[in-house]
């Protein structure tokens, strides 16, 4: 229909207009909306918190979200690892193992840096994380285990954000960052479960109480006896590490932990795995890359929290072996 006016416009017709003015409103109410879900968020997080921490119950920040791994990060991070010329590397066979007391001297500043749960390629690319921020280390060893060869898949080798891992250690960023970055609701609520005292000390190896080189020796036994599995791939990566620490004149100490009895009587009788585990540890080892075989001691069940840790003053003693036999090496 028209009229003097023209033809009538149908209120359904297309205002172009309209849409122009439309598009930047909507734009800006959804910024409007995120910003604002963000920022409670964030302030939700913030209380959340400030709570746990000002009742001693709050965990280290989840880079991994594993208990042992990120408090030996938050460790890590109080330290002066550019002054560092010694470093134990590995998982808790070397954490758990070591007490570093012997290898300090007025010419060495020893750390033990080695979290837990680390297979091989894990340790590798660890290593090569904090040499990255670690310039002075000069002597690089890791305690083995069997367990430590289960699986070396290269692809999964980096557990953790690598960029956030190195500025957070180097004190790069500040300590709040993994909790926002990585906001683990669940695993934190759960985690400060377990730090109450109801449930402390209920299990010998959930201790995370480290002394000042950042070692943490096993407070008592555990039942865990794990089936010796050996991939033959972790092999071709501690010869990579072998060979990237001998390119950087970086001395590599491999030690292997001694055999607990009760282990080798259900899986190793005659003790072709052991040896055989040892012997290509040998061959993949390059340079002036140094090897003492933990079999070497022959220590009765009484000395081991379980296949892979040593009790206290076990623990000790092997570590002053090691120390020894270094420094002996270092003499000739």
């Amino acid at each position: 229909m028209s009229g003097k006016d023209g033809p009538s416009r149908s209120k359904h017709s297309h205002d172009p207009s309209g849409d122009a003015r439309w598009e930047p409103n909507f734009i800006r109410y959804w910024l409007a909306y995120f910003s604002s879900a963000v920022g409670i968020t964030a302030l939700l997080l913030g209380v959340g918190l400030f709570i746990l921490k000002s009742q001693g119950l709050l965990p280290a920040p989840p880079l991994v979200a594993t208990a042992c791994i990120d408090e030996k990060l938050a460790f890590l991070r109080k330290q002066a690892l550019g002054e560092m010329t010694f470093m134990a590397v590995g998982s808790s066979a070397t954490w758990r193992n070591l007490d570093m007391t012997p290898f300090q001297t007025d010419d060495t500043r020893a750390i033990n840096a080695a979290p837990c749960y680390l297979y091989v390629h894990e340790t590798a690319y660890f290593t090569k994380l904090l040499l990255d921020i670690s310039p002075s280390v000069d002597t690089v060893l890791v305690v083995l285990a069997p367990r430590d060869f289960d699986a070396c898949p290269a692809s999964q080798a980096a557990f953790m954000n690598t960029w956030l891992a190195k500025q957070y250690i180097a004190r790069r960023v500040p300590y709040w960052l993994p909790y926002l970055v990585n906001p683990r609701i669940s695993y934190l609520i759960t985690e400060a479960q377990t730090r109450t005292k109801s449930n402390l000390g209920l299990n010998p190896q959930s201790s995370m109480e480290m002394d000042a080189y950042g070692s943490s020796l096993m407070l008592g036994p555990a039942p865990w006896r794990p089936k010796p599995i050996i991939d033959a791939e972790c092999f071709d990566v501690l010869r990579e590490l072998s060979v990237l620490l001998d390119e950087a004149d970086i001395k590599f100490i491999v030690a292997t932990i001694p055999v607990m009895p009760e282990w080798r009587d259900r899986f190793d009788r005659d003790g072709l795995i052991y040896k055989a585990w040892t012997e290509d540890i040998r061959q993949n080892l390059v340079g002036d890359a140094m090897f003492l075989d933990g079999s070497d001691m022959d220590w009765g069940n009484e000395a081991f929290a379980d296949p892979v840790h040593l009790m206290p003053d076990y623990a000790r003693r092997f570590s002053g072996m090691i120390a020894e036999r270094v420094s002996n090496a270092g003499d000739n």
